[in-house]
């Protein structure tokens, strides 16, 4: 087993023992573990509404999911991420660095933060509109993703927002007895 198989089978395994409030960030801080990243972001929402109704962070200011929100009409990504759902987008796939440097999405929300760096998934279901995100952000701009770590990321999302699941309805039925 590598070290990601190893990663998904004690995510699962953890359902019993982490509280749903504190799953997403008890996952985020084991997945730094697996991949190198200096923050992180896991959100969840209605895609209609474009606010966040539920969002962790870790590593980034408390203000940095409302700020995302506030230009998410401007953010490169996400229509590349809406093409791809259920694949992880490196921001490079969609804009190179010098084009990115010099965008309003990096002066009005990234740079601000310290954000030089993006890898992200979102996972989407049409019929409610409902949506998760996951953002993982370095600060070093000489810092790249690989295309590995992308794989990688792609791999673990998947389980993450699958995990959180059943760790909500294993407590919901633990508490019904």
């Amino acid at each position: 087993m590598d070290r990601v198989d190893v990663f998904i089978a004690n995510l699962y395994q953890s359902i019993e023992h982490c509280r749903t409030d504190s799953f997403r960030e008890t996952a985020l801080q084991l997945l730094a573990n697996v991949l190198d990243f200096d923050a992180a972001l896991w959100g969840s929402g209605n895609y209609t509404s474009s606010v966040f109704h539920s969002v962790v962070t870790i590593g980034l200011e408390p203000d940095y999911p409302r700020a995302l929100e506030q230009t998410q009409g401007i953010n490169p990504i996400l229509p590349a991420l809406m093409s791809n759902v259920g694949h992880a987008v490196d921001m490079r796939s969609v804009i190179d660095d010098a084009a990115f440097r010099d965008s309003r999405i990096y002066r009005e929300c990234f740079s601000g933060y310290g954000v030089e760096r993006i890898l992200s998934y979102i996972a989407y279901d049409a019929r409610s509109h409902v949506y998760t995100l996951l953002s993982l952000y370095r600060f070093d701009a000489e810092r790249a993703f690989s295309e590995d770590e992308r794989q990688i990321f792609e791999r673990i999302a998947y389980h993450l927002i699958a995990a959180e699941s059943h760790a909500f309805f294993f407590h919901v039925a633990l508490r019904d007895r």
